[in-house]
């Protein structure tokens, strides 16, 4: 089974398109066969499922199905992965693709004490010395670069072969490390890897290079071309003077309200750095 579906990333009050077709090159026909969809959650509890049409199955050909639409309605447990599996029953022919909901726009609350900062000023680094938690979200492109090579650009695809054959063209990076049960990413559903709800917040970003930090761990790890092999980061905490400092090189400042997953890391970021579970080593 294929999928064209136009959007992975949605919030409340769009609709999930996918037109399903099928690759069908087997040995012989396949008799007329409603083809099943379903569409559940990360933990396999069902959100809704159908049949598409019956239609003859020949072999040789890209066979459209029909479509599945699904409206996203309120999100009462939050920000959630959705899967889409589509099936052709009686043959093991079966695929599946992950899409990504997210609540719609709302008024930002900010916790107490927390300070959003775009640089380290002295107002950012009194506050740290007070005690206080800090976020630093500086501009995209600002974190510093490489001394000899330059900027180190992020992408959402991975290298061709390595930076050191095509001359430093960006992307320089191949993916991100994380851990998904990391409080700091309670209200962003991923992996321990990048899937398309990083697209929007990797995109066009320049991650930290945290080579000399040995003993900082970043919350989300950028892959480094082995080429170069750095330690970068997307986002790491630590403590700084009496207070804690949180980090992000992602862009979770500009357009939140028509970026749905920059909007929602940024939002439970904020969330974990006003809880007890925020205490950096």
């Amino acid at each position: 089974p294929l999928a064209r579906i136009p959007k992975l990333v949605l919030q409340e009050g769009e609709t999930l398109a996918a037109a399903i077709e099928l690759a069908q090159f087997g040995p012989h026909d396949l008799p007329a066969t409603a083809v099943e969809w379903a569409v559940r959650d990360r933990n396999g509890h069902g959100i809704a499922a159908g049949k598409l049409p019956a239609k003859p199955l020949p072999a040789g050909d890209v066979i459209p199905l029909g479509s599945v639409t699904l409206p996203v309605d309120a999100l009462p447990a939050g920000a959630a992965e959705w899967v889409l599996e589509v099936t052709v029953p009686g043959t093991e022919a079966s695929n599946q693709w992950s899409l990504f909901v997210f609540p719609k726009p709302a008024p930002e609350r900010m916790p107490p004490g927390v300070l959003v900062a775009t640089t380290l000023d002295a107002a950012a680094k009194a506050h740290l010395a007070a005690g206080g938690r800090v976020v630093w979200l500086p501009p995209p492109g600002t974190a510093k670069g490489d001394p000899r090579l330059g900027p180190v650009r992020m992408g959402f695809s991975s290298i061709f072969w390595n930076t050191a054959w095509t001359n430093w063209q960006p992307p320089h990076t191949l993916g991100i490390l994380c851990d998904p049960e990391h409080p700091a990413l309670a209200g962003f559903p991923t992996d321990f890897h990048s899937n398309w709800q990083w697209w929007e917040p990797m995109t066009g970003s320049c991650p930290f290079i945290l080579t000399e930090f040995r003993d900082l761990k970043p919350v989300v790890q950028v892959i480094d071309d082995w080429f170069t092999n750095r330690k970068l980061g997307l986002i790491f905490e630590a403590k700084v003077g009496g207070g804690g400092l949180l980090a992000c090189a992602a862009d979770l400042t500009s357009d939140l309200d028509r970026r749905p997953a920059a909007r929602q890391l940024r939002a439970s970021l904020l969330r974990y750095v006003g809880s007890p579970a925020f205490a950096p080593a």
